[in-house]
């Protein structure tokens, strides 16, 4: 049972920081779209 409980906090985990990942990602191409259309 506790193999199974660690399971799944390994994929919340990854889940997460999968999250986080593309919102950073996103977060900088907003920036770098914003800085191209600035003259």
């Amino acid at each position: 049972m506790p193999t199974n409980d660690l399971a799944l906090q390994s994929f919340e985990l990854r889940s997460t920081l999968a999250h986080a990942t593309s919102i950073s990602s996103h977060d900088r191409t907003i920036k770098m779209r914003t800085k191209q259309m600035t003259p």
